[in-house]
């Protein structure tokens, strides 16, 4: 498997480019990690971590824990999860394998004086090997949950610093919008799909 070296990336996704539902959240790896240490000697290496507000997810108190969205790209593998939390949170990151199967996706919420809940989606990016993987959330297994196959997806990319590069978001597998960033992280377009009709809007 091919190895990289250590990075340390604090990855923040602003989508209100969608919704005034949309936010902003802070989430980072924690440095000096005893736990994303060992998983690294065992061939997984958490290399960035996002956090985002669910479009129409406001004001819950309950949202199933579970793995929503499982992506590789090369040697490296994004897997969105969904929980509850603070309006305000921000999020410190680590991963635990218990053994080559087992990923035990740790966090600590940094929750400030905020008067609201909202599900939150978290995205782990780690290097590891293709393979069936089984999923905890701070030790508690969980599962995959079925995506409504009409409902609105997303498909992001990221540029090699680990800001953001594109948002595709898709209708029912069709293709919607997409919003394209610059490699400082600053939205320089988005595109509008009707049909075969493209239209564009500059920044």
């Amino acid at each position: 498997m091919m190895r990289l070296p250590v990075y340390i990336l604090s990855l923040l996704l602003s989508l209100s480019v969608f919704s005034q539902e949309a936010g902003l959240l802070k989430a980072e790896i924690k440095t000096k990690s005893k736990l994303n240490k060992l998983s690294k000697s065992q061939g997984f290496e958490l290399v960035g971590i996002s956090a985002r507000f669910g479009k129409g997810m406001e004001n819950v108190t309950k949202v199933e824990e579970s793995v929503t969205s499982i992506v590789y790209s090369g040697d490296t593998l994004l897997v969105e999860v969904s929980l509850v939390a603070n309006c305000c949170a921000s999020f410190i990151a680590e991963l635990e394998t218990t053994n080559d199967k087992i990923l035990n996706f740790v966090f600590e919420k940094n929750d400030i004086n905020c008067l609201c809940l909202k599900g939150i989606y978290l995205t782990y990016q780690i290097i590891a090997e293709k393979g069936e993987y089984t999923f905890q959330m701070n030790g508690a297994p969980i599962k995959m949950r079925k995506i409504d196959p009409n409902a609105e997806t997303e498909e992001m990319e990221l540029w090699d610093n680990g800001n953001m590069k594109s948002i595709k978001v898709f209708i029912g597998g069709v293709l919607h919008t997409e919003h394209l960033f610059n490699e400082a992280g600053n939205r320089t377009k988005s595109l509008f799909y009707k049909g075969k009709e493209v239209t564009e809007k500059v920044y």
